[in-house]
């Protein structure tokens, strides 16, 4: 009677697919699988001591002191994910704070990192068996990040997720938590595994992958096993031209830009009008379509291997070794390169002097061959003859060997080895300045040369030009990045004594480091000679250690302590300590409250503590000149407009001066020095949790967990508009201009009428500092159940998250932020749920993945995507449903087979109901889309989405 009702509740969560309903209905199934349920399965008779993230004390396999969540195999299987990345992006309390799939334009191309609790890649730890690796060479901007592209997937037996800080016991980045990814161990056999998934639009982003796994030898019969794995991924190029035919159409009703027609195009237009050869031309213009060269995915290829043995030569000790390495390439399609104007100015510095450059739009000359006037003409045109892909290649590798055993009832472990990776990003889409003037022309010129853009030798206009020249004009430039570190590491645990309430067990070790990390820019861009360009350079190294202790105090019968103490010693401040405590309170066994206080850290790392140099460009408002520039350019628009009919030529040129004259001094990109400095403080942080988890009988179980986090001392830099405001208050070279006699906006009457004292800005020279904070909380609930039915065995689970606050520090305002949660990059509720159901030889997975909507605003500064400046007609004048995300419920279906003998077959539908991600007119940049959107991923076109594959095993 009672089975029959849990099988009743369970089938009524079928008819209720929607959003909130269906997690509210699956939560309902599960607490009557837990209310009603006498036949759940049994858990394993035989208990383990084992060691869990988070502790370094093994202990009887149950609930731990902190919250850890985990993946076993058999759960990554039934997701039908393909990387680490997909896994991990499932986890309600992490995010992709970066992945491989845009379009290569950062200081990291080719890479994915995680974070937990939306504090950043650098404060989420993520190991590899308990250990760390090799950072991604190429810091972005200044985060340095473990690349989670580069762990393999096929070879995990189980990812444990710490979802409270982790630096008592791990050190360093572990401040928002810790990732561990667990390979398989004792393994015996070979097993082949091979995938391939793709949209089911036009069968459009493919990716394949396949794996073989072989083990041989029983560690307790043979004393020795040996474990290989290697897993090979390939993922297809899909461009936006492809597959724009279906995107949201309230894209294109919200732009009328949405076409992606530029007039930038080959061989272009001079003055207005199509040049001769042009094969699209829209109202006597020669355009170009945007989305045949936009990368909606990039291409990559991986390759993973991992070799491990494992040899017990006498009782009680085990000797082990591991060796990874991973070759990763990512290619991304070149955007043509665009020319004309329209183009405002670019400034860059050239790293090797700090001296400030800008490159000006230039028209063609009176008399050119394509220009009959006699005066310099506009040209609109786009260099279509180089389309060589960027690229970035990574081969990262970790080899570690070491020794384990127990005496007198002492388990005890060290281990030596070195992680390591190599980086080469190179792209050829900026021009040489050196090679524009040597093949184009001086840009500089008052009046232009008779030959620019037509020079023996040089650039031809529409045609496709020589190897020679285009090498010239937009040579190979990129940089190269090498990251290091040595280690040694020991640790010892067992028990000391014997207390009424149990044993009082305790653990120590220590950890030796010696770090280093190199990024090394082409020669032309440390010479400044690519046009618009910053850099990121270092080459340092570092000596550090840690010393850490941990201690399991049984109070009274059901009430345990874990107190624990980690001392780290970093060059450049004194030694940091991070403490923990935690109690876990078991008064029966159906429950289990727990809580923990941990001080955590993040040292500063070698880009910036260490010598280190940064370019990039900050978009700024100038309040020495910006306020004059408005007034002249409203001054200009007035003339021009009064002259319209009796002198069109002269208001012509007004006008065009009129949206110029801002362009260096409101809301233009201004070089961005860099520097590292020594006398950082690490970022510290305080977290707590409190929560309870009930298991009313075996296999059914409810967690609810309160956590929060406070981080101060954040590494970052002064805001560039703040120190302009403050520019006379700075120590002198910190403000860059140049002089009055070199003003291009302002004639001397102008400066004197708009009371103009200064020159042009062209830099800021900053460093790094300690100067934010953040506060997060929220609560993380999960649900799990599992019993026996008519048709087999069922699982059911919710994990979920409700952020409660999170504020970041305004150093302008020196005030708290809004609360960000329910704004545009923060859900209030993530929740993922998940059926499955093991009938004979089939297993199926039905799992949903629900995110609650979204503001489109960010913090109380961001006054242009309030509601009321969205819906405003002199705003975006945008409908107000469109002011805002909605919520999204993506529902994945994943069915196996193995009614074959050691033979798998599966299939996974990924959005098996087609929804589409909610309209983001804000990412999008609507009302003036001028490119599709640009959804990292693309999961506006791709739809519905499928996964099929084998897993063979031969023996």
């Amino acid at each position: 009677m009672q089975i029959k009702q849990v099988d009743r509740r369970v089938a009524a969560c079928a008819r209720h697919p929607r959003n909130v309903v269906a997690q509210a209905c699956l939560l309902a199934c599960m607490l009557g699988v837990t209310a009603f349920t006498h036949t759940a399965l049994a858990q394993d008779a035989v208990l383990q001591r084992v060691e869990v993230t988070g502790s370094n004390i093994k202990r009887v396999d149950a609930e731990p002191v902190s919250p850890v969540q985990t993946f076993r195999r058999v759960d990554i299987d039934r997701t039908g994910v393909s990387t680490v990345r997909e896994l991990l992006e499932i986890v309600s309390g992490t995010g992709s704070v970066l992945n491989d799939l845009g379009d290569g334009n950062s200081f990291a191309p080719g890479a994915s990192a995680a974070a937990l609790r939306n504090l950043g890649k650098q404060s989420t730890l993520v190991l590899l068996n308990s250990r760390r690796v090799a950072p991604f060479p190429l810091a972005d901007y200044s985060e340095v990040f473990t690349n989670i592209d580069a762990l393999p997937l096929d070879a995990v037996e189980r990812v444990e997720i710490l979802k409270n800080g982790g630096s008592a016991i791990y050190g360093s980045d572990a401040v928002a938590g810790v990732i561990n990814v667990i390979t398989k161990a004792d393994y015996q056999g070979l097993t082949l595994k091979a995938s391939h998934g793709a949209s089911l639009y036009k069968g459009k982003f493919g990716d394949s992958s396949a794996s073989i796994t072989a083990g041989y030898g029983d560690l307790t019969a043979d004393k020795f096993n040996v474990l290989a794995n290697v897993e090979l991924y390939k993922r297809d190029r899909v461009m936006w031209a492809e597959v724009i035919g279906r995107s949201n159409p309230d894209y294109a009703a919200n732009s009328n830009l949405f076409d992606g027609l530029s007039i930038y195009s080959f061989p272009g237009n001079v003055n207005g009008k199509a040049l001769p050869g042009c094969t699209r031309v829209v109202g006597g213009l020669c355009r170009f379509y945007k989305a045949d060269y936009v990368s909606a995915q990039p291409n990559s290829e991986r390759s993973n291997l991992l070799l491990s043995a494992h040899f017990r030569p006498s009782s009680g000790i085990t000797a082990f070794t591991e060796l990874t390495y991973s070759h990763i390439k990512t290619e991304y399609p070149v955007y043509p390169k665009v020319y004309g104007p329209g183009q405002n100015p670019v400034q860059w510095a050239e790293a090797q002097t700090g001296k400030q450059r800008a490159f000006y739009y230039r028209g063609l000359p009176a008399h050119h061959p394509l220009n009959p006037s006699d005066e310099e003409s506009d040209l609109a045109y786009r260099f279509m003859d180089q389309t060589v892909p960027d690229s970035t290649t990574t081969d990262q590798y970790r080899v570690l060997a070491g020794m384990q055993g127990s005496f007198h009832g002492w388990d005890w472990e060290a281990a030596i080895g070195q992680v390591g990776a190599k980086t080469n990003s190179i792209g050829r889409n900026a021009f040489s300045d050196s090679g524009f003037k040597a093949v184009i022309g001086d840009y500089n010129a008052d009046t232009l040369a008779a030959d620019f853009f037509n020079k023996p030798n040089g650039y031809k206009i529409g045609q496709i030009n020589s190897a020679e020249v285009l090498n010239q004009l937009f040579p190979e430039q990129g940089t190269r990045g090498h990251s290091a570190q040595t280690f040694f590491d020991a640790k010892v645990s067992g028990e000391l004594m014997q207390l009424p309430a149990g044993p009082l067990s305790m653990a120590a070790g220590l950890d030796l480091r010696r770090e280093s990390m190199r990024m090394t820019p082409s020669n032309n861009l440390l010479a400044g000679d690519i046009v618009g360009y910053g850099i990121s350079t270092a080459d340092a190294s570092r000596t550090f250690g840690a010393v850490f202790s941990e201690l399991d105090v049984p109070i009274i019968k059901g009430l345990e302590a874990q107190l624990a103490a980690r001392v780290d010693k970093f060059p450049g401040f004194g030694a940091h300590v991070s403490p923990k405590v935690a109690l876990r309170f078991q008064p029966d066994k159906r429950w289990v409250l727990r809580g923990t206080y941990e001080r955590g850290f993040r040292a500063p790392n070698i880009t910036e503590a260490a010598p280190s140099l940064k370019t990039a460009f900050d978009p700024v408002n100038d309040p020495k000149r910006c306020d004059a520039a408005t007034a002249l350019s409203h001054d200009l628009a007035d003339q021009a407009k009064a002259l319209e009919l009796s002198d069109p030529a002269t208001a012509a040129m007004l006008s065009a001066r009129s949206l110029e004259v801002t362009s260096g001094a409101c809301g233009f990109g201004v070089p961005l020095a860099t520097k590292n400095n020594a006398n950082l403080k690490p970022e510290t942080s305080r977290a707590f949790s409190f929560g309870l988890v009930f298991e009313p009988m075996p296999g059914a179980s409810a967690s609810l967990d309160y956590w929060s986090i406070r981080r101060v001392d954040e590494i970052g830099l002064v805001p560039s508009q703040e120190t302009l405001y403050a520019e006379d208050r700075q120590p002198p070279g910190t403000v860059k201009r140049d002089s009055l006699a070199n003003d291009h906006t302002f004639t001397a009457a102008e400066r004197a009428k708009y009371g103009v004292t200064v020159g042009q800005l062209i830099g800021i020279n900053n460093a790094f500092v300690n100067l934010g904070k953040t506060k997060v909380s929220g609560i993380d609930f999960g649900v799990k159940g599992k019993t026996a039915t008519p048709w087999g065995k069922l699982a059911l689970e919710v994990d979920g998250t409700y952020a409660i606050d999170y504020h970041s520090w305004n150093i302008s305002d020196g005030r708290w932020g809004d609360n960000l949660i329910g704004r545009y990059d923060y859900s209030r509720w993530v929740i993922t749920s998940g059926a499955y159901l093991e009938s004979g030889s089939f297993s199926h997975s039905l799992r949903n993945t629900w995110r609650s909507g979204r503001a489109l605003q960010q913090d109380y500064t961001d006054s242009d995507w309030t509601l009321a400046s969205c819906t405003d007609p002199d705003g975006k004048g945008l409908p107000a449903d469109k002011c805002r995300l909605a919520g999204y419920s993506r529902w994945d279906y994943t069915l196996a087979y193995s009614g074959v003998k050691n033979l798998r077959l599966f299939g996974t539908i990924r959005n098996l109901f087609a929804h589409r991600p909610p309209l983001d007119l804000r990412g999008a940049g609507a009302p003036n889309t001028v490119t599709p959107p640009m959804d990292p991923g693309a999961e506006d076109v791709k739809g519905r989405s499928y996964r099929i594959g084998l897993e063979y095993r031969f023996f």
